[in-house]
């Protein structure tokens, strides 16, 4: 044991560095992605039952549709049913909006089975990325 040599101690330990010194700065986030829930609801304005309808949603190139397919059951004329379908909208679309396609799958009460596809324009929030 003996003394300690406070000036040498802090010779050999250099000069403290303010706080700021030690924090690198960095971006965190490059790329991020855009998740948007859609409420499509589907009305049969035909003429007869629709059975068994199927809503298919597809989107754009560069865009990710979650949960493409949903049942929306038996439609009588005038019923209508709402779905709920997910897209990914990553940073790099450029475009404050897409052209998505619902196709419409259903049997008529007949038993003939039609197909009707839909175009939707959605419009999402731009996001920047600074």
């Amino acid at each position: 044991m003996g003394l300690v040599d406070a000036v040498k101690a802090l010779q050999l330990a250099g000069q403290p560095m303010a706080e700021a010194e030690k924090i690198t700065p960095r971006q965190a986030v490059k790329d991020w992605t855009l998740l948007e829930q859609l409420n499509i609801t589907v009305r049969n304005t035909g003429d007869e039952t629709m059975q068994a309808v199927k809503g298919s949603l597809v989107g754009p190139d560069g865009i990710t549709v979650k949960r493409a397919e949903q049942s929306y059951g038996t439609l009588r004329v005038g019923a209508e049913a709402t779905r709920d379908f997910g897209i990914e909208v990553p940073s790099k679309f450029k475009s404050p909006q897409c052209q998505l396609t619902l196709n419409l799958n259903f049997t008529t009460a007949t038993g003939k089975k039609k197909t009707r596809p839909y175009k939707l324009t959605h419009q999402f929030p731009v996001l920047t990325n600074k």
